[in-house]
């Protein structure tokens, strides 16, 4: 898991029965500036309780945006030095992990209204500069997606003479397409096709159950066009009629 915002492992946390004020310091002062040895010395006795909690992990995964106090085992000025690093430590994740925190990120900026950015600080630990930089990444990635995907399946309404069976319903169905196959229409999903078009393999209801089954172009109308995804169909029958040898 990438990070639980809603922190659902807080009920096994040891913490929840020890008083906050043994994890949150008088004289701590803020988190960019070396406590007092009181104040140290209070969190480093709180850090002892985090390192028998079952759930310390998922805190210290969960809380680094937290400014004060003890969370995870980390104190508030180790959790500041961690997220003064995280710009660049970040270059070295990989490309998964980062289009990752940009989705989750972008979530919360594509809503409305957009959450601040020092608040999507607090909750994630993520800083802003960091924040805009995924977020950045993701939209580029989803752009760059939709882009590939740009070459779709767009399929001609059959004419005169094609048909062979029941005319295609005028509304669209729930699936991906209408198919034409042993003197019915099926609603059906789209699988993939062959690489000249003219095969599709469509999964559609036979009987009691779903069955892959590869149909003509001209028996299939579909709903909304489909990125199109190349197969191989082995024993088609007109390439075996093609591919036989001569006598």
């Amino acid at each position: 898991m990438l990070y639980d915002p809603e922190r659902r492992w807080w009920p096994q946390a040891a913490c929840r029965g020890h008083p906050p004020g043994e994890f949150f310091a008088d004289g701590g002062g803020t988190p960019d500036k070396v406590p007092s040895v009181d104040a140290q010395a209070l969190w480093d006795e709180a850090k002892k309780i985090c390192r028998g909690c079952p759930v310390m992990h998922q805190c210290r995964r969960d809380t680094l945006g937290e400014e004060y106090g003890v969370w995870g085992g980390y104190d508030q000025r180790e959790r500041y030095l961690i997220r003064a690093k995280l710009p660049k430590a970040a270059k070295r994740w990989p490309p998964e992990r980062r289009l990752a925190w940009g989705r989750a990120l972008s979530a919360y900026r594509d809503r409305g209204p957009a959450m601040p950015w020092i608040d999507i600080r607090r909750l994630t630990g993520i800083p802003a500069s960091l924040a805009e930089e995924l977020v950045t990444e993701w939209r580029t990635h989803l752009k760059a997606e939709e882009a590939r995907q740009a070459e779709i399946l767009r399929l001609p309404e059959p004419g005169p003479g094609q048909q062979d069976g029941p005319p295609f319903p005028d509304a669209k169905g729930r699936l991906d397409a209408w198919v034409r196959h042993n003197g019915l229409i099926s609603d059906g999903y789209y699988q993939g096709e062959t690489a000249d078009g003219l095969w599709l393999l469509m999964n559609v209801h036979s009987g009691k159950s779903r069955v892959r089954k590869w149909v003509r172009r001209e028996d299939v109308r579909f709903h909304y066009p489909k990125p199109k995804l190349i197969m191989e169909y082995e024993g088609r029958p007109d390439r075996a009629r093609d591919e036989e040898p001569a006598a």
